[in-house]
């Protein structure tokens, strides 16, 4: 992978790689907002994470302990 620029640039190419077309995002993705500010300034119309090695990062998944499935008694 190629590192251009200096700073910011190359930080963003280090440490994920958003690029831009349509496709699939990870929105638990702890880069997601800065990948998202990085296609709101460079005016893309969407990103895509499949050769991000963060696209299976979910960490910052919400754990939802209640679901459809599971029920309380009254």
């Amino acid at each position: 992978m190629l590192l251009q620029g200096s700073g910011r640039e190359a930080r963003m190419n280090a440490e994920r790689n958003p690029l831009s077309r349509k496709g699939n995002r990870n929105v638990p993705c702890p880069y997601y907002r800065e990948c998202l500010d990085d296609a709101i300034k460079r005016s893309w119309e969407g990103w895509d994470c499949d050769e991000c090695k963060h696209k299976c990062n979910d960490q910052n998944r919400p754990w939802i302990f209640l679901t459809v499935a599971e029920s309380i008694e009254y």
